[in-house]
């Protein structure tokens, strides 16, 4: 019994630690008019040595891990996007949610950054997005 649970432990710490594509995404059929999300991780030392799951649409799709940040286009309409978390007061997977209503042909920018219960998610500029992006690394995703 020790030992599976000495495994399960590894199992979920290494699950932490994931990076880089998870799964490929959703199809977008006119890249002309797709929106484009921008999501950034900040340089917080907080939670430093775990990856952020980022999920679209309930999907897992990209772990990140600070100063990194991915791009990839979405069709416009309503989407939601989640920064999972591992760890915290309880050693268990916590999940924070940002719905929005894409339109065609923009693009969104977005910090995450350690918050009470996972990470915050918060829009911001293209201007404060580009400055973000000037000082992050670019994780590319296959759409």
């Amino acid at each position: 019994m020790r030992i599976k649970l000495v495994g399960l432990a590894i199992f979920v710490l290494l699950s932490a630690c994931a990076h880089g594509q998870l799964s490929t995404l959703p199809r977008v059929d006119d890249a002309e008019a797709a929106s484009e999300l921008v999501i950034i991780r900040s340089g917080s030392i907080v939670g430093a040595t775990n990856s952020y799951k980022i999920a679209l649409d309930h999907q897992d799709i990209f772990a990140i891990r600070i100063t990194e940040y991915i791009k990839f286009l979405v069709t416009p309409g309503e989407h939601s996007f989640s920064v999972k978390c591992f760890g915290g007061w309880s050693p268990q997977w916590k999940k924070d949610t940002f719905r929005l209503m894409c339109a065609p042909r923009q693009t969104y920018y977005f910090l995450v950054s350690p918050g009470k219960r996972c990470a915050k998610i918060e829009p911001i500029t293209k201007e404060e997005g580009l400055a973000w992006v000037s000082k992050s690394e670019f994780m590319d995703v296959k759409q």
